[in-house]
């Protein structure tokens, strides 16, 4: 370990000839700007080996990583802590504006995929030590194939004594197969550092808390640098769209996955779907489309119902209830008519906006079809059910020669689950 200043500064390298093809697990979409698949699955396995030691796992960002990445070409002509330029490899880290108190650098070639050369680091004393450095925060992971060593690998560990200060899931509910991990669910995290910005990392089943691989529907801690964050899972088992019409199984799989479908929304699809069935949609949907789990309002909210989706639903403004003696009532089993379902997705999309931005949508207060029945729409819904006409998601009903909105009518589950899947679409 040499010392320079303040700082601590540490690099090991290591090398294997033994070249073939590179295997590595799915990248998040969302992530292809900043890493390769090779590279996350080095994170996501060079935080497994941390978590076994009770330490808190590493999380990338995009300025580490343009380091990283030039490191990693770097090595293709120079396998070496030493740069092309003769300068120290630490110097790839503060040339892209990133200060730091302590760093370290592992380095490997020749070694064919992520499991192989988190194996190699770990039966190394020097790489070891950099990976399971408790005062280590953040990670930069380069990868490539290139060059005459066949594979060069590259991780920067750094500190800059900073804090985490807000954490996200990429998915706050999601299927869980029984018997599965919540690593296979291949949701991240992204946390707010004070002094880096956003942070990615995988969820792991280490960070959990609350989490039974052969549960049914649940509700999970995730803890990561002492924010927390809750996931919903459900228990993962195939949908069953016995029973729903042949037009609405795709829209009934896409919500599945998207993770839309607590239990409560998974069988009887042609039935009229209530209001505690939309509220848990819509709760889920709101929470889907920000990355943000909605906490509950007090449980003595309602007299009838002290169920946990509903006291979500009006906690975000998503739901509202029903004024009866100086309380309030939800009325949870009752259905729930097409202007109320308008409302409550307008509602999200309010909730929706204030949490993560501005969404693109056609805000006319006047319908642009023409519908008979329009008058019969009440004068609160007037303006969630032109939000929802307008930009696609509601439709009237064809009845005789006319095409209708029946505002006060009721609709299936079916229906309701469509109208969601629809809504996420358009302000994803």
């Amino acid at each position: 370990m040499k010392r320079l200043s303040l700082l601590a500064l540490s690099a090991t390298l290591v090398f294997s000839l033994c070249i073939a093809g590179v295997r590595a697990d799915s990248l998040p979409a969302e992530l292809n700007d900043i890493c390769t698949a090779e590279e996350w699955q080095t994170l996501l396995l060079v935080n497994e080996q941390r978590l076994e030691q009770e330490l808190v796992p590493y999380s990338i960002f995009p300025n580490l990583q343009t380091a990283a990445h030039t490191r990693k070409q770097e090595l293709v002509t120079l396998y070496s802590h030493d740069r092309l330029s003769e300068q120290p490899w630490h110097t790839a880290i503060t040339e892209v504006g990133v200060g730091y108190q302590s760093a370290a650098e592992n380095i490997a070639a020749g070694q064919t995929t992520p499991e192989s050369v988190v194996a190699a680091w770990m039966n190394s004393e020097g790489h070891r030590n950099n990976i399971l450095d408790s005062a280590m925060t953040h990670a930069g992971v380069g990868y490539t194939k290139d060059g005459f060593l066949g594979t060069s690998w590259v991780t920067l560990f750094m500190t800059d004594k900073c804090a985490v200060s807000a954490i996200e899931l990429s998915q706050t509910s999601a299927a869980c197969p029984s018997g599965s991990s919540i690593r296979d669910l291949d949701i991240y995290v992204k946390a707010t550092c004070t002094k880096h910005g956003a942070c990615y990392l995988p969820l792991l089943d280490g960070m959990c808390s609350g989490f039974d691989p052969n549960g049914t529907n649940q509700t999970v801690t995730v803890t990561y640098a002492g924010k927390t964050a809750a996931l919903q899972l459900v228990s993962g088992q195939a949908l069953d769209t016995t029973g729903a019409d042949a037009w609405a199984i795709n829209w009934l799989e896409q919500a599945d996955a998207l993770g839309l479908l607590s239990s409560c929304n998974r069988t009887n699809f042609t039935a009229d779907i209530t209001r505690l069935q939309f509220a848990d949609l819509s709760v889920n949907l709101a929470q889907k489309l920000t990355g943000k789990a909605i906490s509950p309002a007090p449980a003595d909210t309602f007299s009838d119902t002290a169920e946990d989706v509903i006291l979500k639903a009006k906690a975000a403004g998503i739901a509202s209830g029903y004024t009866v003696d100086g309380g309030f009532e939800f009325r949870p089993n009752n259905p729930i008519t097409r202007q109320e379902i308008c409302v409550m997705l307008a509602n999200v999309v309010s909730y929706v906006e204030k949490t993560a931005g501005q969404a693109d949508l056609d805000r006319s207060e006047t319908l642009s079809g023409a519908f008979p029945d329009a008058a019969d729409v009440a004068g609160w819904a007037i303006k969630p059910v032109a939000l929802m006409c307008n930009n696609g998601v509601m439709n009237g009903r064809t009845q005789g020669s006319a095409t209708l909105l029946t505002p006060l009518a009721h609709t299936s589950l079916q229906e309701g689950v469509t109208l969601a899947v629809k809504l996420h679409d358009i302000v994803k």
